[in-house]
């Protein structure tokens, strides 16, 4: 009849809602355990990665394969015979570096034992001419920097270090620039000590580059930086490949980037005691003051996005009044400039470090 309500017709809507809310709220939980799940996982494998290096083959070359003389620092030079012994395919692939095999004669204020290469320039100058130490980055050894040094070696001596847990040096852990840069002020130690260049330049290849930007913040010693695929902060970089490797699992469950990065971060701290925003590039550009920069960068670089990275620290350097160039090479992927553009990059380093600190 008219006006008469009929409950029973309603009944099947509100427990066809409640249904619906229930399973959103499954969805829901779903979704929050999966995103927990994948945050616990990236702080975990991303962090131990971050600290102990990955699998990827590196070679374990030694200027002898350049055709150059060179002095061993802090080992015994007759080891290097046994790379290729220990290692069949010890040019790309070197699993035995000899780590460890450092003395005790360059040694870090934590007590990490450092070797490296001293390289005399092709013009055979003396020791006390200006001298370039090379930094290698993250994951490599001295040998990776090789690359380097051939566009430097005619005009200038070289010191090449291997870092904390890196080719013969010891230690265990890696911390993205943040203790590295007690190795390279070490090596430098060791430099003044025992052959007094009258000028000294750090080149340092990502990683490589934070330790030296680090350094360069309270050590005058440092006379011109150059920063080679180097990240504004850390997080940048680790933002964009542990975000990749989220979405690539996830879809659109994956945490943000932002959440991604700060949690390895945090696993970082915990494994090694390093909180890698100690060694932020960006933040050690005001305090380069008169000191020239010079920043190169792949325009293909997608672990250090130039927009994020390079431009930044170019502007944050113009900003501060500091000496500063940037050099672009067109197509380059990360740390392959100088495989990309050769003589472009032997220009622009010859050039800069000439203007810098004489030659």
């Amino acid at each position: 009849m008219a006006g008469e309500s009929h409950p029973e017709r309603s009944r099947p809507a509100y427990g066809a809602g409640r249904h619906l809310r229930r399973l959103l709220l499954v969805a829901g939980a779903v979704v929050v355990v999966a995103v927990l799940g994948e945050l616990a996982y990236v702080a975990s494998e991303g962090s131990g990665t971050l600290v102990y290096g990955d699998s990827v083959p590196h070679g374990c070359a030694t200027p002898a394969e350049m055709g150059w003389a060179y002095e061993a620092i802090n080992y015994d030079v007759a080891l290097d015979a046994r790379l290729p012994v220990d290692n069949p395919d010890w040019l790309t692939d070197c699993s035995n570096r000899g780590a460890g095999t450092a003395g005790t004669e360059v040694v870090s204020s934590d007590g990490v034992r450092l070797a490296g290469w001293y390289i005399q320039s092709g013009d055979k100058d003396p020791p006390t001419a200006p001298t370039v130490v090379i930094v290698h980055g993250w994951g490599v050894s001295k040998s990776d920097t090789l690359r380097y040094a051939a566009t430097m070696h005619d005009q200038y001596n070289l010191v090449l270090i291997d870092t904390r847990a890196s080719g013969r040096s010891s230690g265990d852990m890696l911390t993205f620039g943040v203790r590295e840069s007690l190795d390279l002020k070490a090596m430098l130690d060791w430099l003044v000590r025992t052959k007094h260049p009258s000028a000294i330049a750090v080149f340092g290849d990502s990683g490589g580059g934070a330790a030296a930007a680090k350094l360069a913040r309270t050590d005058q010693r440092i006379q011109a930086l150059i920063l080679e695929s180097t990240h504004a902060r850390a997080e940048n970089p680790i933002e964009q490949r542990a975000g990749r490797e989220a979405i690539a699992r996830l879809g659109l469950a994956a945490p943000p980037p932002s959440v991604t990065a700060w949690v390895i971060e945090v696993g970082v701290w915990v494994r090694s005691g390093a909180w890698l925003g100690d060694a932020a590039p960006i933040d050690a550009i005001p305090d380069l003051g008169s000191r020239p920069l010079a920043i190169i960068y792949g325009t293909a670089d997608d672990e250090d996005l130039p927009d994020k990275n390079a431009m930044v620290l170019f502007s944050a350097a113009k900003a501060a009044g500091v000496p500063v160039e940037i050099h672009a090479c067109p197509g380059a992927t990360h740390g392959k400039v100088v495989d990309a553009c050769p003589n472009e990059y032997r220009t622009w380093v010859e050039s800069f470090l000439e203007r810098a600190i004489g030659s």
